[in-house]
């Protein structure tokens, strides 16, 4: 009955003992402002508006934590927002990079190809001078050789022209030798039989 007219029998408070009344009296206002909240049951209130007021600062806390993480995502964000910037530039300066290096690229190609095809016209070029001076070298070996096969039958007509000239310089030596010695013949004959002046006319007429 008591419990149902809100009387709970676990409060001792909501039937006074003997000497508690003496107790009350001698208390401190703050033990006796406790007991009236324990008498009027509001102790129980208390305790879940702590406990409500903990949740509330631990709430406070994990709202503080989401705040802290939503500001460092919005930070993160904000550099996210310029490292997509960054890269974006980053990127188009990338594709002009590679578009400069492919330009360069085709000129380096382009300017290596022409230096290689003058490189094989020079080798070509080069190639025919040597022919050509080759062709000048066998020639003019082929006319030295000429030359001095030349040489070499001008050398023996004049070695026998040598030979005939001296064989003639003996002949005429030898004829005149003969003539000489047919001259002192003659004269000596004419020395041992003269001959007169008539003779002689008439021998000549």
């Amino acid at each position: 009955m008591l419990e149902g007219a809100g009387f709970s029998k676990s409060n001792p408070y909501f039937i006074v003992q003997q000497g508690k009344v003496n107790a009350l009296c001698v208390m401190k206002d703050e033990e006796r402002l406790e007991l009236l909240k324990e008498v009027a049951g509001t102790t129980v209130y208390d305790e879940k508006k702590a406990e409500s007021e903990k949740k509330m600062v631990e709430n406070q806390g994990n709202m503080e934590k989401i705040q802290e993480t939503l500001q460092f995502m919005e930070e993160r964000l904000e550099e996210l927002r310029g490292e997509k910037e960054e890269l974006t530039i980053y990127q188009k300066l990338d594709r002009e990079r590679k578009a400069l290096a492919y330009t360069l690229y085709d000129k380096e190609l382009k300017r290596a190809r022409e230096t290689l095809d003058e490189i094989e016209q020079q080798k070509a070029e080069e190639a025919e001078n040597r022919s050509m001076v080759y062709e000048q070298a066998r020639n003019l070996e082929n006319e030295i050789m000429t030359v001095e096969a030349g040489q070499k039958t001008k050398s023996m007509a004049l070695r026998r022209n040598k030979i005939l000239l001296n064989e003639l310089e003996e002949v005429r030596f030898f004829v005149t030798f003969l003539c000489l010695l047919a001259l002192f013949s003659l004269f000596i004959i004419l020395t041992i039989h003269p001959i007169g002046p008539n003779l002689t006319m008439t021998t000549i007429t």
